[in-house]
């Protein structure tokens, strides 16, 4: 599934309430870093959807583990397209995708992350480039998560700091 995604409206048509599903999304930064992208992850168990990414600034929110967020904005939504605004967004799309029912990959994908994240080995350490940052994250999921077999894209710098 390689999809853009330009509104809420346009999200929530993909969620199905009797399904575990794994979208793996992806924007472009900010300028002057657009050449880059940014990857997070949003699950659904079932319809209750939470967004997981890595982000800039360390505990943010009430659900935050260091620099690893979840919920930290809303699912679909595009990083802004200049520093510190608020509008206009980049457009989202999704470059990985998972769903299952009970027992599937897509559902334990998601008992992980809910179980594990305050585990997360990168959690207090951020740094643009190399990594780890928001793309080592997803390559964290994919490490512990083979068969997703995602492809992540060859600009989501960072994504080979666990090689490191």
């Amino acid at each position: 599934m390689k999809k853009i995604i330009t509104t809420k409206k346009e999200f929530d048509k993909l969620i199905k309430r009797d399904k575990f599903q794994v979208f793996l999304f992806m924007s472009k930064l900010y300028i002057p870093f657009n050449f880059a992208v940014h990857l997070w992850i949003v699950t659904s168990a079932k319809g209750k959807i939470d967004r997981w990414e890595v982000w800039q600034k360390k505990n943010s929110n009430k659900t935050s583990w260091g620099y690893l967020h979840k919920n930290l904005v809303e699912p679909s939504i595009g990083i802004e397209k200049y520093l510190h605004k608020n509008l206009p967004r980049n457009n989202s799309k999704i470059v990985g995708y998972q769903e299952g029912n009970e027992n599937s990959l897509a559902q334990r994908i998601i008992k992980f992350l809910n179980k594990n994240a305050k585990n997360y080995p990168f959690k207090d350490k951020y740094k643009l480039y190399p990594g780890p940052n928001s793309n080592t994250f997803p390559k964290w999921i994919m490490k512990n998560f083979p068969g997703t077999k995602w492809k992540l894209p060859w600009n989501a710098f960072g994504k080979n700091y666990l090689k490191n």
